[in-house]
């Protein structure tokens, strides 16, 4: 991702990133170079500052989206993808045409847990659940 060309190429050129502010980028150069795995556990799907969506494997799970200038939240308690959003399985469906959200519950929550996580810590806001109507 855009995220490691940074990290990447600041420890190319020798120097150090800034200790000030979090990085969520990696060096990947060991990815490029030897084939090691990613250095990443989840990769964060952000528009503006909020984040809609993370990838952890062959799961990602989303949790909003835009669709033709509207912008839908699927995290709402009482929609009806909740209470985790959208979990497509990339391996099987790279289409995203499903959401396996019911399968796999476990998936979905250690994915959401991860992005509330990132949430709080690049201070992402947090999208109102404008689709949502009272019960």
């Amino acid at each position: 991702m855009n995220i490691d060309l940074f990290p990447t190429l600041v420890t190319l050129a020798g120097g150090e990133l800034p200790q000030d502010r979090t990085i969520d980028g990696r060096d990947i150069m060991p990815l490029l170079r030897d084939g090691a795995a990613s250095p990443h556990d989840a990769l964060f799907l952000f528009d503006s500052d909020r984040i809609t969506a993370v990838r952890g494997g062959r799961w990602k799970l989303v949790v909003e989206s835009r669709y033709r200038g509207a912008v839908a939240s699927f995290d709402d308690p009482r929609s009806y993808y909740s209470p985790n959003g959208l979990l497509f399985d990339l391996a099987t469906d790279p289409s995203e045409t499903y959401s396996y959200t019911r399968e796999n519950p476990e998936v979905a929550r250690r994915l959401h847990e991860l992005l509330e996580h990132a949430q709080r810590e690049f201070g992402s806001t947090v999208l109102q659940q404008m689709w949502s109507r009272p019960d």
